[in-house]
């Protein structure tokens, strides 16, 4: 994640999952601190071979771009592709039921 607040969201009492005595969130590494991570190891990326990335990542700009300003706008594009490949259905228009 870019920023820290995905660490507050993700300590929140409400993302604690009682039925699995767990939380919905492991672990949150932004992107501040990989860096730091890449700098204490002495890794420099330009040194790095290349190398592919799995099929998920790598699907094309239709997963890794989307219209939207946000994650709520990413989230958006995943279904509608989802609805696509899983179930072969075009949707042009989401309607969203907010849980919490």
């Amino acid at each position: 994640m870019p920023c820290f607040d995905k660490k507050l969201e993700a300590a929140r009492e409400d993302f604690y999952n009682e039925t699995f005595s767990a939380r919905e969130v492991d672990c949150v590494i932004t992107s501040v601190e990989v860096e730091q991570m890449l700098v204490r190891d002495e890794v420099e990326l330009v040194t790095l071979s290349p190398c592919c990335l799995d099929g998920d990542l790598s699907s094309g700009s239709q997963l890794t771009s989307h219209p939207g300003s946000s994650s709520g706008g990413y989230a958006h594009s995943i279904f509608i592709k989802a609805a696509k490949e899983l179930f072969n259905q075009e949707i042009d228009d989401l309607q969203w039921k907010i849980l919490r």
